[in-house]
């Protein structure tokens, strides 16, 4: 399989992908009424170009998967706490995440969140129209979408650091500056430079103590010459472990969302792939964790017409200056350094008759023909405590989702029909499970799943 990696800033459009025979790259500048920066204006421009990079290094569409690297402006990277005891904790996070940035309007994009530490989530969201946007370009190339990767997020996995860190990047008339800490980015901005020199020294000293008790000491920086800087600040620089005589230069971004999908094991399951940030078929109107919604291809747009009515949230934020450090440096701290109160010890409760999501465990089948529903249903279902052995592509398509369950184990059959609720369309109940599986109950999601 060809990997394609796709890039688009500063009205360039830039193509690469890693062969056997080396780094295999090309790009083309466009015109404002096509790329704006990053923004897209023309999908069908956009799609012709990439369509003729695409021929320009000898590859097709067969055997060839995309990925997009996306922009900071397109993206919102924070990090959120919750109380020690909180309840309804998506719901908590929304509610956090409108109280502290309220200038981020919530329906214009899809979210996600995960847990990082003990009460400290990453919250992560894409701008609506963007990243459909995307999904029609892979449409209209007719290359499966695998993946879109902020190159933002994936500095401090591909440094290997969960030290409290700045990162920052040289770009065309700006800087990129991303704050990081336990393997996760808690801030991200660009800050115009355009006719005036940018003021790092300043910028790095109020930014080390944003949401902190301590100040940062580590800076990282990709293609950008940091100065000396005093109060003992670490300096290292983002390198890339290229042959010699292999002209990279320009293509770091995409670099960068290649080392992902090379270490990933399955982007489904990535962190930093923002497909997993698409909500599940409606169950609940309800904000959902990073769905693990798998690779999109040229029913993308249909697919993701499924969700639009769930809740969205927040966008990347334009590019700011310098005058607004001081705003941005007085949040509260939600970091290491926050006296976080520790886990209390767990107390085994005592066992009550009433039966539970979590005493059921499940293989999911996908018998529906929709890609990805599998480890839709598992994000879903897992989100409802279920246990989830496994996924798989059955055998065959089914009209009716089936719910084999074995015989010692029927009994939880209104509870997972209630669980799955009308979305999942007509369910059909058997107890011919054997009892040499591993797991209690066998979905075979149907074609009947209710879009």
């Amino acid at each position: 399989m060809r990997h394609l990696v796709v890039s688009m800033a500063y009205n360039h459009i830039k193509l690469s992908s890693i062969e056997k025979e080396g780094f295999n790259s090309v790009s083309a500048e466009v015109s404002p009424d096509i790329l704006d920066n990053s923004t897209i204006k023309d999908v069908n421009a956009i799609s012709n170009v990439i369509k003729d990079l695409i021929a320009k290094i000898g590859a097709s569409s067969k055997n060839t998967d995309i990925s997009f690297v996306t922009e900071p402006e397109h993206v919102f990277l924070r990090y959120v706490t919750i109380p020690k005891h909180a309840e309804a904790v998506d719901d908590l996070i929304v509610s956090e995440v409108k109280s502290k940035f309220p200038e981020y309007n919530l329906e214009d994009a899809y979210f996600g969140f995960e847990k990082i530490a003990p009460f400290v989530f990453q919250f992560v969201g894409v701008k609506k129209t963007y990243l459909e946007q995307l999904i029609q370009v892979s449409d209209a190339l007719r290359i499966p979408l695998v993946s879109v990767i902020p190159w933002v997020s994936v500095l401090p996995k591909y440094v290997n650091t969960k030290e409290a860190s700045i990162f920052i990047s040289g770009g065309q008339g700006d800087e990129t500056v991303a704050l990081s800490e336990l393997g996760g980015i808690f801030f991200s901005d660009k800050y115009s430079t355009q006719g005036k020199k940018f003021d790092l020294e300043k910028t790095v000293k109020e930014l080390s103590v944003y949401r902190k008790d301590k100040p940062i000491k580590f800076i990282y920086s990709l293609n950008y010459q940091v100065p000396e800087i005093e109060n003992g600040f670490v300096t290292r620089a983002v390198e890339f472990n290229m042959d010699e005589g292999i002209d990279y230069k320009g293509f770091e971004t995409n670099l960068l969302a290649h080392f992902v999908i090379d270490a990933a094991d399955d982007l489904d399951e990535c962190r930093v792939n923002l497909l997993n940030v698409l909500p599940l078929p409606a169950v609940e109107k309800k904000p959902v964790s990073l769905a693990k919604v798998g690779a999109i291809s040229g029913v993308g747009i249909a697919v993701l017409l499924i969700v639009l009515f769930v809740t969205g949230i927040i966008g990347g934020k334009k590019g700011t200056d310098e005058g607004n450090l001081a705003d941005a440096g007085s949040q509260n701290d939600v970091l290491s350094t926050q006296d976080i109160p520790a886990p209390e010890p767990v107390v085994e409760q005592p066992k009550t008759p009433e039966l539970k999501q979590s005493d059921l465990t499940l293989r999911i089948e996908n018998g529906s023909g929709i890609n990805g529903m599998a480890a839709k249903t598992q994000t879903n279902l897992e989100a409802k405590s279920y246990k989830v052995a496994s996924i798989g592509t059955a055998d065959s398509t089914t009209e009716s989702t089936i719910l084999r369950f074995k015989k010692e184990k029927v009994n939880y059959q209104d509870l997972v029909k209630t669980d799955l609720a009308e979305a999942y369309g007509t369910l059909k109940v058997e107890d011919s499970l054997s009892d040499s599986e591993e797991y209690d109950l066998l979905i075979i999601l149907g074609t009947g799943i209710k879009q």
